[in-house]
């Protein structure tokens, strides 16, 4: 019995070894895919504004009528640029609003125009304009404000290089005559 047993094990061992047929695996087709016609697009996020806290209170600078010269180094100083300074005894230091006013300086010999920019209380340049004299009148109706305006001019050569640092002064506005 032990040999008709060791038999039939030998037999089903063989069996399992024995090479076997496989079904043949059938070969992936390829198929056509279409791109899309459409890119998506990213959702958008929707933005937020942020919120001042409940004591913030703006602040606001206001003009000061102090003109305050810088301090200027002697030694940088140009020999050309000496004595080029504002004539303030006859520029106008106040206005009538929506008049015109004259501003002078005294003149340097090499220069041959001058650039006068007028600014406002903010400081931003509201005009400019360039000419061969030493005085400039601004138009009417320019100086429109009972505010603090700042007007400067600096001196240029026939190739408009700048050949001195800018003077200049202030101006306020009134509606009375001065």
């Amino acid at each position: 019995m032990r040999r008709k047993l060791f038999t039939l094990i030998s037999v089903i061992l063989l069996a399992a070894c024995a090479q076997q047929s496989s079904t043949p695996t059938s070969v992936p087709q390829a198929t056509v895919t279409r791109a899309p016609t459409q890119t998506p697009q990213p959702t958008p996020t929707p933005l937020t504004r942020r919120t001042l806290p409940p004591s913030w209170t703006p602040v606001v600078p206001t003009p000061t009528i102090d003109f305050v010269p810088l301090s200027r180094d002697a030694t940088n100083v140009p020999r050309l640029c000496n004595g080029f300074a504002p004539n303030l005894e006859q520029s106008s230091t106040i206005f009538i609003v929506n008049g015109n006013a004259e501003v002078y300086w005294t003149r340097i010999p090499s220069a041959s125009l001058y650039r006068v920019r007028l600014y406002d209380s903010s400081g931003a340049i509201i005009f400019e304009a360039d000419t061969p004299e030493d005085v400039f009148a601004f138009p009417e109706n320019l100086l429109t404000q009972t505010e603090l305006y700042t007007w400067e001019v600096f001196p240029m050569n026939d190739s408009r290089e700048q050949l001195c640092q800018p003077i200049g002064s202030v101006m306020i506005g009134t509606f009375l005559e001065p």
